[in-house]
């Protein structure tokens, strides 16, 4: 599940320690979705991996990022869902829409 989500959360260091970023997708248009990174955790020396974990496992469940498909139970970027149930392949797929 998480090798899935990898190219939407990073840990990355900056001048002033280290930060845990969560990727928003919005859309410029309908072909073309642009990342915005988020800070959602701060640490002023280099995190463990235990606390790096716990961090990603927390913005996870954050419904504010993302979102479990109730079709096919795969857990999406908030802006690969169609709405607060359907993901966008599934809304293709199932009910008949292009994205």
């Amino acid at each position: 599940m998480y090798d899935e989500l990898a190219d939407y959360v990073r840990c990355v260091e900056n001048t002033d320690g280290w930060r845990f970023e969560v990727a928003k997708i919005g859309w410029e248009n309908p072909y073309t979705p642009k990342l915005t990174w988020h800070v959602v955790q701060g640490w002023p020396t280099r995190p463990t991996d235990d606390d790096v974990a716990r961090t990603r496992d927390k913005v996870i469940e954050d419904r504010r990022f993302f979102r479990q498909c109730q079709r096919c139970n795969r857990l999406c970027c908030v802006g690969h869902m169609h709405d607060a149930t359907t993901c966008q392949g599934c809304a293709e797929r199932y009910l008949g829409l292009v994205h």
